[in-house]
């Protein structure tokens, strides 16, 4: 993992008064280990959290050859490897109106094709998250690592307050970045 990870993880480590890592494949040490196996499941559960700009991906998919098993949807479509979950569905390259699917497993099953897909991507490179993020990342990460470092329930809940305050914070500051999407008369009453 990278240095920019392990300076999330010595955060959290500092937050639980915990000792500071070098690296994260350093199997002799438990603080190392606990990160290792915690971070990237705490990281990937705050990108699904909300819907950041920084993890929002669009993509056009084209449908797989196999059908589903049951009619109605006629179409398969696999979903990209760094897929988080989905943020919005279209038929249509202009996405005006959402489109109904049904995720189930590695793919979208749909009854277009193809798909346009928005949706919350993994995100590995810290440095690309926004400073709230961050901060709402190692604080999840350090109520994660209280309990098994430290044993203090009155920390750990003290930890996962101020995580949640963060995670909020972060969510909200990313969600007022642009503008609302202006609708055109036509498309208003489409829609209707």
């Amino acid at each position: 993992m990278s240095s920019a990870e392990v300076g999330i993880c010595n955060q959290s480590l500092s937050l639980c008064s915990a000792n500071r890592i070098i690296s994260l494949e350093d199997s002799t040490s438990i603080e190392s280990s606990l990160c290792a196996e915690l971070y990237p499941a705490v990281r990937d559960e705050l990108l699904e959290d909300g819907d950041f700009s920084f993890a929002t991906h669009r993509v056009e998919l084209a449908a797989l050859i196999t059908a589903p098993a049951f009619p109605g949807d006629t179409y398969y479509t696999a979903l990209p490897g760094d897929f988080l979950h989905a943020q919005a569905v279209y038929d249509n390259p202009d996405a005006i109106r959402m489109s109904n699917y049904i995720i189930e497993g590695d793919n979208i099953i749909t009854d277009f094709s193809p798909v346009y897909l928005v949706y919350t991507r993994a995100i590995t490179d810290p440095t690309k998250f926004s400073k709230l993020m961050r901060k709402a990342l190692y604080f999840e990460l350090a109520s994660q690592l209280c309990i098994p470092l430290t044993e203090d329930p009155k920390r750990e809940a003290s930890l996962a307050k101020r995580a949640e305050y963060w995670r909020e914070k972060a969510i909200a500051s990313d969600g007022v970045q642009g503008s609302q999407r202006r609708y055109r008369e036509s498309q208003a009453i489409e829609v209707r």
